[in-house]
């Protein structure tokens, strides 16, 4: 009789890799984060996100709040939120 026992059952991660981010204009994240939290002060942020450059205003981020997506880069340039975490899976 062929199969596994359950002792070969292999344990899988799911929880995710908190990131602190360092802002960079070149730094991509591959795996892309699959979301963002500011913890210092809030402000805008710019972002990469499926190929589109956007920025997301400061009134969408709450300090403490984490706030879900898909991030490729997180800019530099234009960004002026402080104290960035990202997270990936």
């Amino acid at each position: 009789m062929s199969g596994a026992n359950i002792g070969d059952a292999q344990t899988v991660d799911l929880s995710p890799k908190l990131l602190s981010i360092t802002k960079s204009d070149t730094t991509l994240y591959n795996p892309p984060l699959t979301g963002i939290v500011i913890t210092t002060t809030a402000g805008d942020v710019k972002v990469l996100s499926g190929g589109n450059v956007i920025t997301i205003p400061e009134a969408c981020l709450t300090v403490g709040v984490p706030f879900p997506g898909s991030f490729s880069r997180i800019y530099s340039t234009d960004t002026t939120a402080v104290g960035i975490l990202g997270w990936q899976r």
